[in-house]
């Protein structure tokens, strides 16, 4: 039995931000009631079939099963595994018993296909939602911050 990752909030944030930058999850909107959530994307989804072929599983964590996914139109039909390890998810480890290579999931390729699967189909929270537009008026509140800052430094200097 594979044991979940305990994720704090913040891991769990910065997980779903790299999926999403990474083009594995898509935050969608549903114009009938309004709310958000996150997508899976053909990319991801493909991946995430990738991950359970290379790794010798039927499923990962509450994904969904390769049966399933065959019957899918995923595309990407030529998609190899470099991405994968790219982004540190897999690595090459010696098999003891029939000293071939298999492959396995780093720590990070563990909690990111966790996350993928737990992810997907999960509602944003409001809080969520606002988050780049928090970012967004944050960073231009620096900006002025640091504008004032300047413009007090050069007045500061001249009086002197």
């Amino acid at each position: 039995m594979v044991k979940n990752p305990n994720l704090s909030d913040e891991e769990w944030k910065i997980l779903a931000s790299r999926l999403s930058t990474e083009g594995w999850l898509m935050d969608s909107y549903n114009p009938k009631n309004g709310q958000r959530h996150w997508k899976a994307t053909k990319w991801g989804e493909r991946h995430y079939q990738k991950m359970c072929k290379l790794t010798g599983v039927e499923k990962l964590f509450v994904g969904k099963t390769l049966k399933q996914l065959e019957k899918a139109d995923l595309e990407f039909e030529t998609l190899g595994d470099t991405h994968l390890y790219d982004l540190h998810l897999l690595v090459d480890v010696l098999d003891e018993e029939t000293y071939h290579d298999k492959k396995e999931l780093t720590r990070e390729g563990y909690e990111w296909i966790y996350a993928y699967t737990k992810l997907k189909g999960k509602r944003l929270s409001g809080f969520q939602a606002r988050n780049q537009i928090r970012m967004t008026f944050e960073a231009i509140l620096k900006m002025i911050f640091l504008c004032f800052y300047s413009l007090s430094q050069s007045r500061g200097g001249k009086n002197r």
